[in-house]
């Protein structure tokens, strides 16, 4: 039977962008410009071509650098605001006395198992008001460690159709999810979006893009916070920029140089996305837990390293250990 294309948002959450219906939904499936795997079949054949011949012909074996980890649980006193990375797109961060976890994986996942542990276990952590999830790939949303979070975690803030797969990891979080373009209620203190990303979802053989994907932006009165979460190079890197102004901090996934296309972005696409947002300070994130690319960590670090030599970027790279908090 015909389905009609439908628009999904959550009705009780604010809306920021003018004349946005919502999200493309059809059959039961995410759909639209900011789905990855959208292209037509022969262009992906070709990208997924040459994505093999690039990994046939490497012709050094990578041996895998362990990143530095500092095991240090003082942060966790901090009343000022800071960053602090757990390693891959897991960051603590605490704006404004708020507590918030992004992307918690603690554990391996599904044939890649951690090259090194996180620098403290989730339970270590105390009690953390917002969980934010970009997307349900098994690097991202981490049931294991949600699980074993108890009541620690107040609320988490998710895509549309992802509440169902938190409730049964854990029924002490409370949930919230939203569309692109849309504003969580939280407290006061801090404001919270849910933006695009151009990605996918899927867990299983059965529920591709049942569940949406996407990226945030955190921000108090005096900063303003982007996690990109996982995203191929679309215009929504510049039309984040419009609706929020000034960036303070970017948190960007380190990708290798080539890459299959629309999942994830190239050098040259991390670089247009960088000159779009303009931020001032940059935070690699995606590297250095799991062996996901054909290139060694080091190479990865030291392209973020000389971004500062491309022409147009002014932001400056932060590169933490493990561990390392970063005042903000």
């Amino acid at each position: 039977m015909f389905q009609k294309l439908k628009y999904l948002k959550n009705e009780n959450l604010k809306s920021i962008k003018p004349g946005f219906k919502g999200v493309p939904y059809k059959r039961g499936r995410f759909a639209g410009e900011y789905e990855a795997r959208s292209k037509k079949i022969t262009t992906k054949s070709k990208s997924i071509v040459r994505f093999i011949e690039r990994t046939i012909k490497k012709e050094k074996n990578i041996e895998e650098t362990l990143l530095p980890v500092i095991e240090d649980k003082g942060f966790l006193e901090k009343k000022e605001d800071f960053i602090v990375w757990l390693g891959h797109a897991t960051f603590l961060m605490q704006i404004s006395g708020i507590r918030i976890i992004t992307d918690p994986c603690f554990s391996s996942i599904p044939f890649k198992k951690r090259l090194m542990p996180a620098p403290l276990h989730i339970k270590e952590l105390g009690s953390i008001d917002y969980m934010l999830i970009s997307h349900g790939h098994h690097d991202h949303l981490d049931i294991k460690t949600i699980r074993y979070a108890g009541n620690q975690i107040k609320e988490a803030l998710v895509p549309l159709k992802m509440g169902r797969l938190i409730k049964r990891a854990n029924r002490h979080i409370k949930v919230q999810e939203a569309g692109w373009y849309q504003q969580y209620n939280t407290k006061k203190e801090v404001e919270i979006y849910f933006l695009p990303a151009h990605h996918w979802h899927r867990r299983n053989p059965f529920d591709y893009n049942k569940v949406l994907w996407g990226s945030f932006v955190i921000r108090n009165s005096d900063k303003t916070i982007f996690f990109a979460g996982d995203s191929g190079y679309n215009k929504h890197f510049k039309e984040i920029a419009e609706i929020f102004g000034k960036i303070d901090y970017a948190i960007m996934p380190i990708n290798p140089p080539y890459v299959m296309e629309g999942s994830h972005m190239t050098h040259s696409e991390t670089i247009k996305a960088i000159k779009d947002l303009n931020p001032d300070y940059i935070i690699p994130m995606h590297y250095g837990a799991f062996k996901l690319t054909v290139e060694s960590v080091d190479e990865l670090i030291q392209w973020f390293k000389n971004l500062k030599n491309h022409p147009g970027i002014h932001a400056e790279t932060l590169m933490p250990a493990i561990g390392e908090v970063i005042e903000i």
